[in-house]
């Protein structure tokens, strides 16, 4: 993919995560023209550095796949540790929203001032598809998806030239 300015603010922006959060590794991601995929690893905050374990996110509204209530921290006392010191480890959520707003922000300033395309009723879909890595097998198949993605173009579903073809 050929990234034009507002593609190039997309990706400037995904890669300000790392400087907002202290607990979050970047990995592989691709701006595509109407949607993006981007791999992200939230640390536990104990660990840094290479070999870190990955581990796993927050859906959007706190819950686990078994349905049950998540807590980024193992015990209470760790999370009154974090509250005190340093800002607790951010949720997905938090890294997303943030990232979508920013990026909106920006694209509407680049619409007035740049003559970036309008949108119709918002840049990013209220809702996002997010997904626990559990093993090195998992995060190597969908980083080859995530890299493979712009090659798919021409018969992807989101390509408006397919709209109603699938």
């Amino acid at each position: 993919m050929k990234l034009n300015s507002s593609g190039k603010m997309v990706d400037w922006e995904w890669n300000q995560i790392r400087k907002r959060y202290a607990y979050v590794i970047l990995d592989k991601y691709v701006i595509m023209p109407n949607h993006f995929h981007g791999i992200l690893q939230i640390l536990n905050g104990k660990c840094t550095g290479v070999g870190t374990p990955l581990v796993g996110v927050l859906s959007a509204d706190g819950y686990n796949n078994e349905g049950h209530k998540t807590h980024p921290y193992k015990e209470e006392k760790d999370l009154e540790q974090k509250r005190m010191g340093t800002s607790p480890i951010p949720t997905l959520f938090d890294i997303i929203g943030t990232f979508k707003s920013i990026t909106t922000t920006k694209y509407i300033t680049g619409v007035k001032q740049n003559n970036w395309p309008p949108f119709r009723k918002r840049v990013w879909q209220l809702r996002y598809h997010d997904r626990i890595i559990r093993n090195e097998n998992e995060l190597d198949r969908i980083r080859k998806y995530v890299i493979e993605n712009p090659l798919k173009w021409d018969n992807d579903e989101n390509n408006p030239n397919n709209f109603g073809s699938h």
